[in-house]
């Protein structure tokens, strides 16, 4: 081995024949089980390890239940679904089921606070709000509106509210006349209409659609989007 050193170059023998290094001592980051050990004595580690437990307990211990009493509840809502139906036959209308169905009404006002409820608000009703309360939530008018309160036909009704029997997942349902033309869009229903859920009853109880006029007028004097309103308008749409 002496004979193949004396061969090769000065530099290269120095390094071969001088000391090996001393070993690094590992750092903390060197050593995973170090890392989890402060891992697991931080606050951290603590919530992960509620969360991760009340997790484990929920899907072990708990998620039969959940699914067995909704299974329950909606055998006792078909029965007495089937018990309604045998009482009143086609006298009621029918559950919402996900399936397509009309719901018919007319436009009608109902009794509010020893008063009466209009069946239709208007822009002049939104800029009274906003003037009326200094312009502050909830009442506060975009700044778009304001700007064109002068070029706005505020006679022109923005909501409505009928007496027809909706449920969650019918709004953006189009809204017909009698004429079948597309007069707006139901989006809500008052808070006296949450019974209707159990039992339907038109005394109080509406339902609040948009009014195309009024999303017509806004496409024009507001947003000036006439192509827009150009393309709504076409016939055959």
């Amino acid at each position: 081995m002496a004979l193949h050193l004396q061969t090769l170059p000065p530099e290269v023998r120095r390094e071969l024949s001088s000391a090996p290094p001393a070993r690094r001592t590992p750092e903390k980051g060197d050593r995973p089980e170090q890392e989890l050990r402060s891992f697991f004595k931080s606050p951290v580690a603590l919530i992960f390890l509620g969360a991760f437990y009340l997790v484990t307990y929920f899907a072990f211990f708990t998620w039969d239940t959940f699914f067995a009493r909704n299974l329950a509840e909606a055998v006792q809502e078909e029965r007495l679904a089937r018990a309604l139906f045998a009482v009143k036959g086609t006298s009621i209308p029918p559950d919402a089921t996900f399936t397509l169905r009309i719901t018919d009404g007319v436009v009608k006002r109902y009794p509010y606070n020893g008063t009466f409820a209009a069946p239709f608000t208007t822009y002049y009703g939104l800029f009274d709000r906003a003037e009326s309360f200094d312009n502050e939530m909830p009442w506060t008018a975009p700044e778009s509106y304001m700007e064109a309160h002068d070029r706005i036909d505020l006679s022109v009704p923005i909501n409505f509210v009928t007496t027809d029997d909706i449920t969650g997942g019918n709004s953006g349902s189009p809204m017909l006349n009698r004429d079948a033309e597309i007069v707006g869009a139901a989006f809500d229903g008052n808070i006296e209409s949450l019974p209707n859920e159990w039992l339907f009853s038109e005394d109080v109880a509406r339902t609040v659609g948009v009014h195309s006029a009024g999303i017509l007028e806004a496409l024009r004097s507001i947003y000036e989007a006439e192509a827009l309103v150009a393309e709504l308008m076409a016939e055959g749409n």
